[in-house]
């Protein structure tokens, strides 16, 4: 029988635990070796049939340490293409190479000394991101580790500890029991969780495994989206970028933005060119949507670079992107950059951003071959490949 990971529903992961047994290590209030908190039976490998990884990143030992036997791990799993390994054993250990690994490595510098201390590596050619084990007494260390390795251009990513043993959480206060999944656990409140993740709000290569909204791999894409980075080349700028969209989990202020970015003329519009946006955002209104329309919710009296960062931020919160085109206007065309932008970078992250056109008339009118009516009429509504 296969066992599925029911945090990975709905995500591009799939995960492999390619040996059976308890995990050696044992560190503190494992999840993985408490009888049955993990979702699959610990005497059989979770071991998924190729043709169902086609497509997927294979997540390698969720559970358990991939620098354990490190040589087995390798060989059973070389049948899988697109794959990554979890370890919290450092490569300055002897006999721990990580460049034998046929994929990138997770390394979670804090695995055992979760409070005290982190291994710094030195060898970081080969890691994809190093994961750093967060709890709200352990500011110090964090802030250490994620200098470390930021200065070093290498992406973290903070998990908040969810506790099993009482006596281990000693701050009670910032924690409650509650239900994460398939068991429950003391676990960070939600305001907690948010001022953690503003520490870093402006540290670009710093982000949250899963946040307070949802826990669901589907719902936050750092395995998905650093690998493809990391495959590709990091660009640090893309993330940040991605990094600012993630924002939207966090701050309040951003989660409460729009959701349709309306681009369309500001300038110049004709009466029935007005009268026919007002008509159809009412319309968007009824069915329950909120409006970002730059010619009401941007102050048009600001500079041309407030405009367009007004714009632009009002894009990266949104949903979906509706347009009125009207070849003329010149601040449509840059709005329609940023756009196409975010969703390639929604794209590497397994997501999309829909446009709609809703003067489709535009389509019949163009006159040449290549145009911005012809990309707003192919633009695809599935997800966009990094390398498409």
């Amino acid at each position: 029988m296969l066992y599925k990971n029911p945090k990975l529903i709905g995500s591009k992961i799939i995960d492999c635990v390619p040996l059976q047994g308890p995990c050696p290590l044992d560190c503190p209030d494992c999840f993985y070796n408490r009888p049955g908190a993990f979702y699959a039976p610990l005497d059989e490998p979770v071991m998924p049939p190729v043709e169902e990884t086609k497509k997927l990143l294979v997540r390698i030992n969720s559970g358990g340490d991939s620098c354990v036997n490190m040589d087995e791990v390798i060989a059973l799993t070389s049948c899988y293409g697109d794959k990554f390994y979890n370890t919290s054993l450092p490569n300055t250990l002897p006999n721990i190479d990580y460049g034998k690994f046929p994929g990138p490595v997770v390394f979670t510098c804090n695995g055992r000394d979760i409070d005290h201390d982190f291994y710094r590596l030195e060898d970081l050619s080969n890691v994809m991101f190093v994961r750093v084990k967060v709890n709200s007494w352990n500011y110090d260390l964090v802030d250490k580790a994620v200098r470390y390795y930021t200065s070093r251009e290498v992406p973290v990513v903070l998990t908040c500890m969810r506790y099993y043993t009482e006596s281990l959480v000693a701050r009670k206060v910032d924690y409650e029991w509650r239900k994460h999944i398939l068991n429950s656990y003391w676990i960070l409140k939600d305001r907690i969780w948010r001022e953690i993740w503003l520490r870093y709000r402006d540290n670009g290569l710093v982000f949250s495994c899963a946040s307070p909204r949802s826990s669901l791999c589907k719902d936050c894409h750092n395995c998905y989206t650093l690998y493809q980075a990391k495959k590709v080349g990091y660009s640090l700028g893309t993330l940040r970028f991605i990094k600012a969209a993630q924002a939207v989990n966090f701050d309040p202020v951003l989660a409460g933005g729009k959701n349709v970015f309306l681009i369309c003329p500001v300038r110049g519009m004709s009466t029935e060119q007005e009268d026919f946006i007002k008509r159809y955002i009412d319309r968007l209104k009824d069915a329950g949507k909120t409006v970002h329309w730059p010619a009401v919710d941007t102050d048009q009296g600001s500079s041309e670079w407030n405009i367009c960062l007004q714009n632009g931020k009002a894009i990266l919160t949104c949903d979906e992107v509706h347009v009125f085109w009207d070849p003329a206007s010149g601040v449509s065309k840059f709005d329609l950059g940023m756009a196409f932008m975010l969703n390639l970078i929604k794209g590497i992250m397994g997501m999309r951003l829909p446009v709609s056109l809703i003067n489709l008339d535009v389509l019949a009118d163009r006159q040449v071959e290549k145009s911005f009516e012809g990309l707003l009429g192919k633009w695809k509504h599935e997800v966009v490949s990094w390398h498409e």
